[in-house]
């Protein structure tokens, strides 16, 4: 039976999607429109194979809905159905905290709750004590929606790591990347911040490796 990105291929080669066609050479070929030759289709086949088996849906969590907080009440079970995907060991708090956490909702004003995001509606909550729950919302949220953050940090690493500074170390780089991240400062902002702090000061001047 053909893994299910190989029949939705099918599905859309039969129908000639934008940048495949049929090809003349028969069933077993495919004409590319970019490169404007035939490409075998068992490349194609292989390679979703390959995504089937390494990249599979099937286990990625599901019924993430109630994250956003589109609305005042969350459903326990929703919860608890991806509070198992993502942390196994979770205990029975998480009950308790949901529970909390639908009252605290509760409170907001309706007009409140429509302005606020859903990061500020997470951050008023947590004012809280709800750790199992900031747990597993901290996880959820610290997805990335795109590569776009992850190739941020491979163009901030080229820039570090140059022709003429290719002996730094990975730790260096790291440090460097990671200032460069955090802080949003301009340079006479990062002087004066500098100037400020005297036990940062010590520890750049000082031949011992830093503790923190």
């Amino acid at each position: 039976m053909a893994p299910k990105r190989v029949s939705k291929f099918e599905d859309k080669y039969s129908t000639e999607f934008s940048g495949i066609k049929r090809s003349k050479k028969g069933d077993e070929y495919a004409f590319c429109t970019l490169c404007q030759d035939d490409i075998s289709l068992k490349f194609y086949q292989t390679t979703l194979e390959y995504v089937d088996e390494w990249f599979q849906t099937e286990r990625l969590p599901s019924r993430l809905e109630w994250v956003t907080l589109n609305t005042k009440k969350v459903d326990q079970m929703d919860v608890i159905h991806v509070a198992k995907q993502i942390m196994p060991d979770v205990d029975e708090t998480i009950f308790d905290e949901v529970s909390t956490l639908n009252t605290i909702l509760e409170q907001i004003l309706d007009e409140e709750f429509e302005k606020l995001s859903t990061e500020e509606k997470w951050k008023k909550i947590f004012k809280s004590d709800l750790p199992s729950l900031y747990q597993l919302v901290s996880k959820i949220l610290s997805v990335p929606v795109s590569n776009a953050f992850v190739e941020r940090i491979f163009s901030l690493v080229s820039a570090q790591w140059t022709d003429t500074r290719n002996s730094l170390k990975e730790e260096t780089v790291k440090s460097l990347v990671q200032v460069k991240v955090n802080f949003d400062l301009s340079c006479q902002e990062m002087h004066r911040f500098l100037l400020s702090n005297m036990k940062l000061l010590d520890q750049i001047t000082d031949s011992e490796k830093y503790d923190f």
